[in-house]
């Protein structure tokens, strides 16, 4: 069973509140004791589907199906832990990078794969999670997200990628993930990735 550190919800009570809806009710319906998103250790493990379940679950009673990018755009490196404090210490973002891809599994414990490409002058940051439902959808998200404020931590607030992509369909309404990634975002794509200027790899860590 694949597993995933409980930082990636950090945040999440007061994400629901914000968007009107009851954050207690959703941990409680989906098997989570009260205030475990507010009170757990962000080194605990948690089953990466009921994580994924979670999130769904947020989605739809805040009727905002973007539920999960927006949660992991509010959050910061520091939920990497111990790989987001290696990362901080290399000499450039490339050698950073490639931290995230070699310590990954420190922050999700299963079939978990992401990978640092350059092609031309672009560089291509992917992320294939253990998931195989239509809930892969929620970490997908979340996982680009996160890339995003990972780049950000790295390189800078005004650092932004391309493109974002991602293999699940299109959702109705695309502008909030416009905005959230500032950037275009594609969708039933080959890889969930994003991708951005390559001489970024070579710039110091800010």
């Amino acid at each position: 069973m694949a597993m995933v550190r409980a930082a990636v919800i950090a945040g999440f009570d007061d994400q629901v509140r914000l968007l009107q809806a009851d954050p207690e009710e959703i941990l409680r319906a989906n098997g989570f004791t009260s205030g475990f998103s507010s009170a757990c250790d962000t080194d605990e493990w948690l089953p990466y589907d009921r994580a994924e379940q979670l999130l769904q679950a947020a989605a739809d009673a805040t009727h905002c199906p973007h539920f999960a990018a927006l949660l992991g755009t509010q959050q910061n490196i520091n939920l990497l832990g111990v790989v987001g404090d290696l990362m901080l210490q290399s000499s450039d973002v490339g050698t950073a990078l490639l931290e995230l891809v070699d310590h990954l599994l420190l922050h999700i414990n299963g079939p978990v794969n992401s990978a640092l490409v350059s092609f031309g002058d672009q560089t291509f940051l992917s992320y294939h999670g253990p998931s195989q439902t239509l809930l892969r959808k929620q970490s997908d998200e979340l996982a680009m997200a996160h890339s995003i404020i990972i780049m950000q931590a790295l390189c800078g607030l005004d650092w932004k990628p391309t493109r974002v992509c991602f293999c699940h369909e299109a959702p109705d309404n695309q502008k909030p993930y416009q905005k959230l990634f500032k950037a275009p975002v594609f969708f039933g794509q080959e890889r969930t990735e994003i991708v951005f200027p390559k001489h970024w790899l070579k710039a110091p860590i800010l």
